[in-house]
């Protein structure tokens, strides 16, 4: 593979997960966390209120220091430990409930919905450094919110003066701009008078630096030295890697501090599976091992006994839906008992077994893929799918790596069923137990993550496994028609254009992972697992009748 980063990242695998919600239903979730207010419901709680902060401030609430002080108030209890003043933070959220418009957008914050991001990793990276008389803090939002609540309180703690505000980059991913306010200019030069340090918080950097290069530079241009400003994470790069034009000149103007992991650090004596560590463990080393984007997997460890599986879900509303998915799965008969553990974490029953492989297919196995597809079209039924984004991955994913243009009209992505589907159908996430019983593992976060599809019909599954087994004719056939029986579900048409559109995503996913990985041994696995793809989406199209036509 000879891309080059800027190239492979010019490739859509991530999808927007914006989302239109209902303003009374957003303050219900918020109040009952605060109702619980126990130590678990406290951190959902914040991080619910991040999320409520924002719609206000991104639709410029009459009401925003109302929900600033939500946020400020929880994080000063779970920074300190200390109980919550309850009538007082439900009294503000009724008033500033008054002040929305029936329906905002929110999305999932991601480093707590998926990258096991800790509220108070950011109260634990103040230690690194000495703390000044006077404090600026900037979120940036959208997970800066709750970010900057936290290390707000945690100034305050240390007796430092400290006030924060919110700040939404814009413009394209790679080349974001951020420009202040004429109030928020007045705050910085007060702060500015004060000589006060300026924290600048969020999650990342991610592929390209440029939230956080453009708050900073924007600082700087308003008069702050750059000396003057700190830059808070949750990961360590190499500025060389950023993307955004001249990242790396750019980012040796600032400091930056990198927090660290409290979930780490409570399993640090258990075996850690993520990174790809759980093929070593679980795997045959004889045998060819699946690839993956190292960085992109799920948090997870072994517990010494090898009787549990601790996993990260997600905080907040996230997940409590991943975990409501887990036990409909052990219900329904497909997966380990799970128990929540709190902070984000469930244990899973560790099932003795194998994983599965390619030439283990038999007629059994596309039983149990039949049956477990017809269970999740028919109880993870849902709202919210976007076929037009969908399509669009597909089209672009195709055209940016053939130079060719797919037939837009045939492409047929909708569905009348939106389901939350697995989109981990690969052999490895299958055991076969001791007893001979299949289980799937792996089967409630990624679906409703921030990469492809979203909700989507149950047929990405079927595609995704008859790509993944690298099915022959008869045996999709089987698998279809399986399918069918169990589910009562009609003809699936457009199941050449969920083949393509599966294989589209996964293409460029094992693409941009190549690129971000440095393991030579990694690279040479997703460069296999791209071209196999890649000879998938070529074949569904041809199949399809659909004859690629070149761009002029």
């Amino acid at each position: 593979m000879k891309s080059t980063l800027t190239e492979a990242t010019n490739l859509l695998v991530f999808r927007d997960t914006h989302e239109k919600v209902d303003t009374a239903l957003l303050v219900r979730r918020l109040e009952q966390a605060i109702v619980d207010s126990n130590r678990f419901s406290l951190l959902d709680a914040l991080i619910t209120a991040g999320q409520f902060e924002c719609a206000l401030a991104d639709y410029e609430g009459l009401d925003l220091h109302k929900a600033a002080h939500i946020t400020d108030q929880l994080a000063h209890a779970c920074v300190n430990s200390t109980p919550l003043d309850t009538s007082d933070v439900l009294r503000c959220l009724h008033q500033a409930d008054s002040s929305l418009q029936q329906t905002v957008q929110v999305s999932d914050p991601e480093g707590f919905s998926y990258y096991a991001l800790h509220p108070l990793d950011f109260k634990d990276v103040f230690r690194q450094f000495e703390h000044p008389v006077h404090a600026a803090v900037i979120g940036i939002r959208s997970i800066g919110t709750s970010l900057s609540a936290v290390a707000s309180a945690t100034l305050l703690q240390e007796s430092t003066a400290v006030e924060r505000i919110t700040v939404r980059p814009a413009g394209h991913p790679y080349a974001r701009e951020t420009h202040f306010t004429s109030e928020q200019k007045r705050w910085i030069e007060r702060h500015k008078r004060l000589r006060a340090t300026f924290f600048v918080v969020d999650e990342g950097p991610g592929l390209s630096g440029s939230s956080f290069l453009s708050v900073a530079e924007a600082l700087v241009d308003v008069g702050v030295p750059a000396a003057s400003i700190r830059l808070i994470g949750t990961h360590q790069i190499d500025p060389a890697q950023l993307c955004a034009t001249g990242a790396a000149e750019r980012w040796s103007h600032f400091s930056f501090h990198c927090v660290s992991s409290r979930i780490s650090t409570k399993f640090s004596d258990l075996m850690f599976l993520s990174q790809g560590h759980w093929r070593s463990i679980f795997l045959d080393p004889q045998t060819e091992w699946p690839a993956s984007w190292t960085a992109m997997e799920t948090t997870k460890y072994l517990s010494e006994t090898r009787a549990s599986i601790f996993k990260f879900d997600g905080f907040g509303h996230f997940g409590e839906c991943v975990r409501a998915r887990d036990q409909l799965l052990y219900d329904g008969g497909f997966t380990p008992h799970h128990t929540n553990v709190g902070e984000g974490t469930s244990k899973h029953h560790f099932l003795e077994g194998a994983p599965l492989r390619r030439a283990d297919l038999s007629k059994d196995i596309l039983d149990r893929i039949a049956e477990y597809c017809s269970f999740r079209a028919n109880t993870f039924q849902t709202n919210g799918m976007d076929s037009t984004q969908l399509k669009q991955m597909a089209e672009f994913n195709f055209s940016q790596e053939t130079g060719q243009s797919l037939d837009c009209s045939v492409l047929d992505l909708e569905t009348d069923v939106p389901v939350i589907t697995d989109n981990r159908m690969h052999p490895h996430e299958w055991i076969r137990s001791r007893s001979g019983r299949i289980f799937k593992v792996d089967a409630s976060q990624h679906g409703d993550d921030h990469f492809f599809p979203g909700p989507t019909d149950i047929t990405w599954d079927l595609a995704g496994a008859i790509v993944e087994w690298d099915m022959d004719r008869a045996s999709a056939a089987y698998l279809i028609d399986g399918f069918h029986r169990r589910s009562g579900c009609g003809v699936m048409p457009n199941l050449p254009s969920y083949l393509t559109a599966y294989s589209a995503f996964r293409m460029a996913y094992c693409k941009m992972a190549c690129n971000s990985v440095t393991d030579v041994a990694e690279q040479r696995r997703l460069q296999t697992s791209y071209l196999y793809y890649r000879a998938r989406m070529m074949s569904a199209t041809a199949e399809t009748g659909r004859q690629p036509c070149k761009i002029v």
